[in-house]
């Protein structure tokens, strides 16, 4: 039970349940009436943005399929297929290697596509996400239109119950007239990885000459956008945005007022301390507080634009529902490299010891390697007693990779055991969220964000 959390603030106090969800203003004046709920749930909840829920099947035809007849295999919320350990650009951040994650530069073929969807259909009962990534994928466009070619051909064949919905994570360096064609046709939803301003952007992300990228980037988000395709954007918050003087609040402009953007996701780069790109956890406290803070008074305001973290949070407090596992990674996702090893998730490709099969292998169990099972049990707050002693706990949420990037290069802040820097940081910004919430019009809030569309992000 993750219990009651107050806040107390100047006159009133506010009021967290995470019991039920719930969030309650109570006000400290004498002979004031008993405190009530602030209304959470959108007018239209089906109109939520959907979402893999971390092990929790979304799509209508998950139980039967109309059949009458349960499918008793798990449901994989998100497939991840690299299908590329080749990069055309040089990003001075890359946790990637180059986009090999040291396993070496190779293209996905064939036979390992469709490989990969054999197993993957055969193990699952359904699939709500496939999404295309690299390395970067662009460069095997051919793979990635047999993959969907194929999906739309075990449906017709009735080999599959549906089609997954279709998502591509890219740096928008390459676009051809026939990845774009591929974009519309199959409705992809398209993450960009965009670091700011070209100023910026272009001190950090360059092509394989070392040349800035962002003229040619963003010259292909406007002819996606002239599509009709709203793409969502990745930025890698940086020593080099605080020097420049760019916070997450002006980011969030930026990338609204240029591309439309909703919800931007801004991760925290890995970099070690002192190396000129990393950002003090102090420091970055303020900043996404603030960017939280800010989302909530965008939304009041009635301007759809967002941090995710405050996007993701207002959905799951508005739908009374709690995070149920600090990373989906090995729970509700898997990714297949492209040498055909399955791995729980990008950032977990780290060798032989993570690699948790492969789907030309006979027995296509994917079962864990010890110490990865013992890492994602870890990460269950449900049974980890640390975890389930904070009051945090319905909200937490993070990546299991970057937690292990983060300790190797040198930060030691978790890896999530209850108690950490990480810790901390993660309650003060679910602080900032329910205490701004509280003082919003939260109702308001909760039917904004139903309609900004959630793609997938690296």
């Amino acid at each position: 039970m993750a219990g009651i959390k107050v806040f107390n603030r100047d006159g009133h106090a506010i009021i967290f349940n995470g019991d039920d969800m719930s969030l309650r203003r109570f006000s400290f004046e004498p002979y004031e009436v008993p405190p009530t709920p602030l209304s959470c749930k959108p007018e239209n909840p089906s109109r939520l943005s959907r979402r893999e829920d971390e092990g929790k099947a979304l799509h209508p035809a998950e139980t039967d399929g109309g059949t009458g007849t349960p499918d008793p295999r798990p449901f994989l919320g998100r497939l991840t297929l690299n299908v590329s350990n080749v990069c055309n650009m040089a990003c001075r951040y890359c946790y990637a290697s180059g986009g090999s994650y040291n396993t070496g530069p190779m293209m996905m073929d064939r036979r390992t596509a469709l490989g990969a969807v054999n197993a993957m259909t055969r193990k699952f009962s359904g699939i709500q996400l496939v999404n295309f990534f690299g390395g970067e994928p662009t460069l095997n466009q051919e793979i990635i239109e047999l993959v969907c070619e194929y999906f739309l051909y075990l449906r017709s064949r009735s080999v599959i119950r549906w089609t997954p919905r279709f998502g591509l994570t890219t740096n928008g360096y390459f676009m051809s007239d026939l990845m774009l064609k591929l974009l519309e046709k199959y409705d992809f939803s398209i993450t960009v990885s965009l670091d700011g301003p070209g100023k910026i952007h272009d001190r950090l992300r360059v092509n394989k000459k070392h040349q800035g990228s962002f003229d040619a980037i963003d010259k292909n988000i406007r002819r996606i956008i002239a599509m009709g395709i709203l793409p969502e954007f990745e930025c890698t918050y940086t020593g080099e945005h605080l020097r420049n003087g760019f916070d997450l609040k002006r980011l969030m402009d930026y990338f609204h007022g240029r591309f439309r953007n909703r919800t931007l996701h801004c991760p925290m780069v890995i970099a070690p301390p002192g190396s000129g790109l990393d950002v003090p956890l102090e420091t970055a406290v303020e900043i996404y507080s603030d960017a939280i803070g800010y989302s909530i008074e965008n939304l009041e305001r009635g301007i759809p634009s967002t941090i995710s973290i405050a996007t993701r949070l207002l959905h799951h407090i508005s739908d009374g529902t709690p995070i149920r596992h600090f990373c989906p990674a090995g729970v509700s996702t898997l990714t297949v490299n492209a040498d055909g090893n399955v791995y729980a998730c990008p950032m977990l490709i780290l060798g032989e010891g993570t690699c948790l099969g492969n789907v030309h292998g006979e027995a296509q169990e994917f079962g864990p390697p010890d110490h990865i099972d013992r890492l994602v049990r870890c990460v269950d707050k449900w049974r980890n007693p640390q975890c389930r002693e904070c009051w945090a706990q319905p909200l937490c949420y993070g990546c299991i990779g970057e937690e292990i990037a983060l300790a190797g290069s040198g930060i030691r802040r978790s890896v999530v055991k209850g108690r950490s820097p990480m810790c901390d940081f993660r309650r003060t910004l679910y602080e900032k969220l329910l205490v701004s919430a509280s003082e919003a019009k939260l109702a308001q809030c909760a039917s904004l964000t139903s309609e900004q569309k959630q793609t997938p992000s690296s």
